[in-house]
């Protein structure tokens, strides 16, 4: 079994090489929908250290990747999952190094995903990949887990992965290693995700239109939908938590200036809090849009949910939640934080489904000025290195 300080010393030696693999999967571009290059990066350094790899595609050019070192000894599964997809960049402002650059400043590297979450899916490889290296002989296995689509709601990634192949992702021990600002979540939010459609008739607008447009009533049902995020928000929630809260960050209608469309769509999201679950909030929104119905019967509309991404809960006093506490002081000489998260991540399918316990914890900054989906997105190396050793600490902890 390594000590702490032997961990540490081996990252603290091997720190090119833990920065190497960073940049490569920083700079090859992945946002949701063409995560296909960059998983070759991730396998051909899953080979270079001995490894089996699995592709796994729901779709063609959709791969997810699996691969799993095994010890000598029969005993349990760690379970490393996380996502190769990120956000798209903003167009019309590409940071100040661009979206794809890797460069290193001021010890931040920036770039795409070097919070959300390539820098996290870097620490679990480099963790695996140096333990190989210092000869560590795991008593069970050690799973590398990495999906596509995980922005999108995961239907080709850990959803599939876990009506197909559902062993994978199963496990004594795991971690999701998402950007938590090295806060470990246990729990976390879940999301009620979906479209709302209104209709109406086609038209010019150089005639008078007869009752209300579809924009009409699309922006009315967006008012009272706020209407209900209002009381939402008030609602009292534990420390740490955030309120449940309903959003709109996609409308969707017309085509031209001078015609009434006549379809339009907007996005709904809405974030579930430890104790709600999604039939009851999906009914809070319908009963708002079945008011405006009763008191107009042009009000008529379709609700599609996309997304009934279900929360996080893994126990607090989990052996696993246990270890990973054990693990970072041992590595850090101080205990960690242990919250409630507000984001959501694949982890709460995969507990949900084939029940591993697997905390959100990451050392990336989660909702910081140049954290996820920002345009200067960044990761501090110090904190990069740190969680590398924490990952080693965790699995040698677990499987000596």
């Amino acid at each position: 079994m390594f000590s702490p300080q032997e961990i540490s010393d081996y990252v603290d030696q091997h720190q090119d090489e833990a920065l190497q693999f960073l940049k490569e999967i920083i700079q090859t571009p992945s946002v949701t929908g063409d995560e296909e290059a960059v998983s070759f990066v991730f396998e051909k350094w899953m080979k270079k250290i001995g490894l089996d790899v699995q592709r796994i595609e729901a779709k063609p050019h959709r791969p997810n990747l699996y691969a799993e070192w095994f010890g000598s000894q029969k005993g349990k599964r760690f379970v490393f999952n996380g996502h190769m997809d990120v956000f798209p960049p903003d167009a019309k402002d590409p940071g100040w190094y661009g979206p794809w650059s890797g460069k290193v400043v001021d010890g931040y590297l920036y770039g795409r995903g070097a919070c959300d979450m390539k820098g996290g899916d870097a620490c679990a490889m480099m963790a695996v990949s140096f333990l190989k290296q210092m000869g560590f002989d795991p008593k069970g296995s050690v799973a590398l887990t990495w999906m596509c689509d995980e922005e999108n709601g995961g239907a080709l990634g850990v959803q599939y992965l876990l009506k197909t192949r559902p062993e994978l992702l199963k496990g004594d021990f795991g971690i999701c290693p998402e950007p938590s600002n090295s806060v470990l979540m246990p729990k976390l939010c879940g999301i009620l995700r979906g479209t709302i459609t209104y209709t109406g008739t086609a038209g010019h607008t150089a005639l008078l239109y007869e009752g209300k447009t579809c924009i009409q009533k699309a922006c009315d049902a967006i008012e009272a939908l706020y209407q209900l995020n209002s009381q939402l928000i008030q609602r009292p929630v534990a420390d740490n938590v955030p309120p449940p809260h309903l959003s709109i960050a996609v409308i969707n209608g017309g085509t031209a200036a001078n015609v009434f469309p006549s379809k339009t769509t907007f996005w709904f999201d809405r974030r579930l809090i430890p104790g709600e679950n999604h039939d009851q909030a999906l009914k809070e929104i319908t009963d708002v849009l079945d008011r405006l119905k009763d008191k107009d019967a042009s009000y008529e509309y379709q609700i599609n949910v996309t997304s009934r991404r279900p929360l996080l809960d893994v126990d607090f006093n989990d052996p696993c939640v246990e270890l990973i506490k054990r693990s970072y002081k041992e590595i850090m000489g101080k205990d960690v934080k242990v919250a409630v998260g507000a984001g959501a991540c694949d982890a709460s399918w995969i507990q949900k489904v084939v029940g591993t316990p697997m905390p959100f914890f990451g050392g990336a900054e989660d909702f910081a000025e140049c954290a996820m989906a920002k345009p200067n997105e960044r990761i501090l190396l110090k904190t990069y290195y740190d969680f590398i050793k924490i990952y080693m600490m965790s699995v040698v902890n677990a499987l000596s």
